[in-house]
């Protein structure tokens, strides 16, 4: 994700902040100093939200790490101001196997409360989770509750919570995927509705969750329709074999010309017969901008181009595309010769012409 940092590597994923996320720590900074004058209280602000974002990081983990057991693979793991995404490679096809994944997660708080709760009692310090305020309490106290309320707001069956992930693989151990997805945002925009109406009258930070909750919901429709959309298709059925393709050794001067008119965004690069990446209309701009006209192809290529088979179900393509940053993805042979190009427009024709020659078939029957 752009504008994020790396700062650390657990089991193969990277964990990425974004940087936006300092701008929160600066905010609960500023709210101590302005309500304590204190700055002792303004780092036990700082310090609570740190450890707040660990806890989420550790979350997130349990989704990678349970995603692992049935082959997933995590991209990364990246915290927001709004909490931490995993970027798995794909969900996982089989409905008990996504329930497990998704409520790895709140499994994390709910280990973590245990052991936290019960290092207090132990201590004999029961007070401190059963006072008047426990989140103005000591600070265990606060991260035991901060894991109760992680888990309960996690399993809220709405998405993008883990609770409608829940719900929609239930769903769809009865129906199917698409059916699930459907009737789980249907549920989920009903408790953002909820949330927005208790916002309005009690407490406007519900309103907030309500809205995100509602969007989330209707993301999630439009992603189980495009999975449905895309079933069966494969690369071979989008693929674009009328392309202009780039010389890696030719200059940045020469490939404007030859592209001046083109309506491609990105271009396969070529150096003696063998694809090494591809290079987008705007990195070529770029470097004829910055390094001038005699600038090598090469040095606007990118080397991490999607490549895949004829064979690769465009579903996985889709995914590829998306996670890569680019607009199309390049199609290869056995032996690793170009074919063509699988573009988003090339995905949207090959799922309208199928759904074209279905009514076609629907009418010949009639």
């Amino acid at each position: 994700m752009k504008w994020s940092i790396r700062i650390a590597r657990v089991r193969g994923i990277g964990i990425y902040v974004h940087l936006t996320f300092f701008l929160v720590l600066v905010w609960v900074g500023w709210m101590e100093w302005q309500r304590s004058g204190s700055m002792a209280q303004v780092g036990g602000g700082v310090l609570f939200t740190l450890l707040t974002f660990f806890i989420i990081v550790l979350h997130e983990l349990g989704h990678a790490i349970s995603a692992g057991w049935f082959g997933i693979r995590t991209k990364d793991i990246t915290l927001l101001p709004i909490g931490g995404l995993a970027r798995l490679e794909r969900m996982p096809e089989k409905p008990w196997q996504e329930i497990v994944v998704a409520l790895a997660g709140p499994a994390v708080n709910v280990i973590l409360a245990l052991a936290i709760g019960g290092a207090i009692l132990l201590a004999g310090r029961r007070p401190d989770l059963f006072g008047s305020d426990p989140m103005t309490g000591s600070l265990p106290a606060r991260l035991f509750w901060l894991n109760v309320i992680l888990t309960a707001f996690n399993l809220i069956p709405a998405f993008p919570m883990d609770g409608g992930r829940v719900l929609r693989a239930s769903l769809a151990a009865v129906t199917d995927h698409a059916t699930g997805t459907r009737w789980a945002a249907l549920v989920g925009r009903g408790i953002a509705a909820l949330f927005v109406v208790a916002g309005l009258t009690w407490n406007p930070g519900l309103a907030l969750i309500g809205i995100f909750v509602w969007f989330g919901a209707g993301a999630e429709a439009r992603a189980a329709e495009l999975k449905s959309s895309l079933a069966g298709l494969l690369a071979g059925h989008a693929l674009q074999t009328d392309i202009r393709i780039l010389d890696g050794r030719e200059t940045v001067g020469q490939a404007a010309l030859r592209t001046l008119a083109s309506p491609q965004f990105e271009y396969p690069v070529m150096v003696e017969g063998r694809l090494v990446g591809i290079a987008t209309a705007t990195a070529l701009t770029e470097a004829l901008a910055q390094s001038g006209p005699a600038t090598p192809v090469l040095n606007a290529t990118r080397t991490d181009a999607v490549v895949a088979g004829l064979d690769t179900p465009l579903e996985q393509m889709v995914g590829l595309i998306q996670g890569s940053g680019l607009r199309s993805g390049l199609v290869t042979d056995q032996a690793g010769k170009l074919l063509g190009a699988v573009t988003l427009d090339s995905i949207s024709s090959a799922i309208q012409l199928r759904a074209a020659w279905a009514d076609a078939g629907s009418a010949g029957r009639s």
